[in-house]
């Protein structure tokens, strides 16, 4: 990358942060009515090429890193449009990849993408008992929007052959952080701000796993200030990807 390119992409990554230390998001207090299935429409429009997002390319990338090549199974809980599963399946020629989630219209985009795709509603309860075992379960970005997310991790590592993998927010980050000092809670919502109902820094996610009895686990920051977030995770990385290896 080029020194002009990382400059620009360096201003562009501060404005945002600057906009999430002191602008609220989107005023959409009055679209309560709004569907899963309208979110998807407008974060991806019909018709629109899906790409992934710098985000979604390093959770991909993250989890390739980890996933063996051969013919294991994937699923993806919460899949969304399935990007990220079609993203580490493309670096997995052998692996097979299933992905659930609620929205008929994000199932119709894994399914444009070549990938089998099948209903999941996790606000139901037991509607796990219906997911098909498989080696490595995905949960990207999910267990913040429920409030059973023990209950959900636990019931996919017995269900899983190898384990789990899932991904959050990092609300210890420092634009989180400066809103907290500037008399504002964080703002991780897009439409409404019931979206995100659990929180987590990454000193949290040590101590919520080991609580649960999880003794073995990877957690690893990305993005976020490039560098620092690998040496201060708990206050420069933006996200983090865990990985619960299943017991042997």
């Amino acid at each position: 990358m080029s020194f002009f390119k990382t400059a620009k992409l360096a201003q562009y990554r501060a404005r945002q942060w600057l906009r999430a230390m002191f602008v609220y998001p989107k005023s959409t207090l009055s679209a309560s009515a709004l569907t899963y299935d309208d979110y998807w429409d407008e974060k991806r429009p019909r018709g629109e090429h899906i790409e992934l997002s710098p985000a979604e390319r390093d959770r991909a990338d993250i989890i390739s890193a980890v996933i063996p090549q051969g013919a294991v199974v994937i699923g993806d809980i919460g899949s969304g449009p399935g990007v990220v599963l079609k993203a580490i399946l493309d670096q997995h020629p052998d692996a097979r990849g299933i992905a659930y989630d609620s929205s008929a219209r994000a199932l119709e985009e894994v399914r444009a993408l070549g990938m089998r795709g099948e209903p999941l509603d996790l606000t139901r309860p037991r509607s796990l008992e219906g997911v098909e075992p498989c080696d490595y379960y995905l949960v990207l970005e999910v267990l913040e929007h429920v409030p059973n997310s023990e209950e959900i991790l636990g019931t996919l590592l017995q269900k899983s052959a190898r384990g789990v993998f899932f991904s959050i927010p990092n609300t210890g980050f420092l634009t989180h952080r400066f809103r907290l000092l500037f008399g504002r809670v964080p703002a991780q919502w897009i439409h409404m701000p019931n979206e995100h109902l659990r929180f987590w820094t990454t000193r949290d996610m040590r101590w919520w796993l080991t609580a649960q009895g999880y003794a073995h686990f990877t957690i690893t920051p990305y993005r976020g200030i490039p560098f620092l977030n690998r040496i201060l995770p708990n206050l420069c990385a933006e996200g983090m990807v865990v990985f619960v290896p299943k017991k042997a």
